[in-house]
């Protein structure tokens, strides 16, 4: 049985949604009774309905809510904020740019985590929504960020339908951080800039609309491919897709980040032999495939993050569409794992199951502390990369 709670105001409501798992006379295997659930906090799609929440069978989103609780929220905007001077007469020079609709979506997440009736596990704390990516910049609070590609508002058709609500294009009105609000919304930028930064897992689909016809954010603008570049030039985890309407073969990847911890390595790969190119922005240039990082597998569970070696498992996805690939692995969100700039470290890759040696050699840290282990070779069989001194 689930248990709805809602309180409605003039553009903000939540649902909280969750099994009866208290009693139990509800409790099965899969989640004995009393054992902390995650939290999943949906931010709908564009126009303000948490869609997801409210339906979990459209495409296929039950498996998001199914051992969750959700809170859904409804903000009518971009939920990029407002500037503190609209409808007072004052002009934009007068005021700063709030972050209202953000606020709100943290303080819910909060609120969840805190309230010991609610039973949340703080690890497990994952933003959902089609303009979720603004979450990225919460690696404190989020484990995971699931949204599409429309990583730089800053540009493109729909942010300028917006404009008015943040100041004059293209240098607005300062923010409550004292910085220009335009420029503030390009995180792509922020994250090129920020490459040493700690971010969420991201994992990146269209909520409707297959390229290059995307109903909100064409793919062929700038949005998605520039922030797809960004997280893979700075070696961040994440995957990405934009060749169906809806997630499409994101796949097992939904399944997998409901095991991510915050306060755990993530693997970041980059250089995939199975990766399209997501183009310049151009209409014609992105690759019609449309993924990044879509069929590499790990098991979080066993990840080793010591101040002395970092130890992942690794496989391909059963469905993947070749038996094989080369892709290069960069530990991220390390817990105690660190490297100086220019360490040189050894790494080996073997079986898992009789630890037979496949591969080895050695990586060099780069200026921020990171360390690549380049060509790997990846099949269906599961296979353990140990990185140590």
């Amino acid at each position: 049985m689930d248990l709805v709670l809602m309180r409605d105001s003039l553009s903000f409501s939540i649902h909280v949604v969750t099994d009866a798992q208290r009693s139990p006379r509800t409790a099965s295997p899969a989640r004995p009774w009393g054992v902390a659930l995650r939290l999943l906090v949906n931010i709908g799609t564009y126009g303000g309905s948490a869609t997801e929440a409210a339906s979990p069978g459209w495409h296929d989103a039950r498996r998001d809510v199914k051992g969750a609780m959700a809170i859904a929220l409804a903000e009518g905007d971009l939920w990029q904020g407002f500037h503190e001077c609209i409808s007072t007469l004052r002009g934009y020079g007068e005021g700063v740019v709030h972050n209202y609709p953000q606020r709100r979506v943290l303080a819910a997440s909060a609120w969840g985590v805190a309230d010991p009736d609610l039973f949340i596990d703080p690890e497990r704390v994952c933003l959902w929504g089609q303009l979720a990516s603004w979450g990225l910049r919460h690696g404190d609070t989020y484990g995971v960020v699931m949204s599409n590609g429309y990583g730089n508002l800053a540009i493109g058709k729909l942010a300028q339908q917006h404009g008015w609500k943040w100041g004059p294009y293209p240098t607005g009105s300062k923010n409550w951080l004292g910085v220009d609000q335009w420029e503030y919304m390009n995180l792509a930028k922020w994250i090129r800039e920020n490459p040493a930064v700690e971010l969420p897992y991201w994992l990146c689909w269209p909520v409707y609309g297959a390229y290059p016809a995307h109903t909100v954010g064409d793919f062929g603008f700038m949005p998605w491919p520039e922030m797809i570049h960004a997280m893979a030039s700075t070696k961040r985890a994440f995957a990405a897709n934009w060749s169906t309407n809806g997630p499409g073969p994101v796949g097992p990847l939904r399944d997998l980040v409901h095991r991510i911890r915050l306060h755990q390595s993530l693997p970041a790969f980059s250089n995939c032999s199975l990766d399209h190119s997501p183009g310049d922005g151009d209409h014609d240039d992105a690759e019609k495939g449309g993924r990044v990082n879509l069929y590499q597998l790990w098991e979080p569970e066993t990840i080793v993050d010591e101040p002395d070696r970092w130890e992942i498992t690794l496989m391909l996805r059963n469905d993947c569409p070749q038996s094989q690939c080369i892709t290069d692995l960069t530990p991220r969100r390390c817990q105690k794992f660190r490297a100086k700039p220019g360490e040189t470290l050894r790494w080996t890759h073997t079986t898992l199951a009789d630890n037979r040696p496949i591969q080895s050699g050695t990586a060099t840290a780069d200026q921020w502390g990171l360390v690549t282990v380049q060509k790997l070779k990846l099949d269906r069989e599961k296979t353990r990369v140990r990185i140590f001194r």
